[in-house]
């Protein structure tokens, strides 16, 4: 028996409420504060923007950051106090795809 592969750190979960609303089934991003350490979103429809997920340097309330770049470099970031905030608030799935993600030291990339 080969050895099961470790759940991702981020994950979609349906979300049955606002896909009964919009009558389309609707996905939210979900996530483990204590095994992710990074995550790393392209943007659909340009390639060259990317967001990055991770614990954040700046003092305060707020826990986690999102970065944003392009292809000059850094443009910005928002924090916010949980993980599962951030990601819903700044980096939503129809703008946004998992490019990669690591926990525990390891890289896990998602194919295209």
């Amino acid at each position: 028996m080969a050895p099961r592969r470790p759940r991702s750190p981020i994950r979609l979960r349906p979300d049955p409420v606002i896909s009964q609303i919009l009558d389309e089934k609707t996905f939210l991003w979900e996530c483990d504060e204590e095994r992710l350490r990074a995550a790393q979103f392209v943007q659909r429809d340009d390639p060259s923007k990317f967001a990055v997920l991770h614990q954040t340097t700046k003092p305060g309330n707020a826990k986690w950051q999102v970065s944003f770049f392009d292809s000059e470099g850094a443009v910005g970031d928002s924090s916010e106090k949980t993980c599962k905030r951030a990601l819903r608030e700044h980096l939503p799935r129809r703008v946004y795809r998992l490019r990669s993600v690591e926990s525990f030291g390891r890289v896990k990339r998602r194919r295209r």
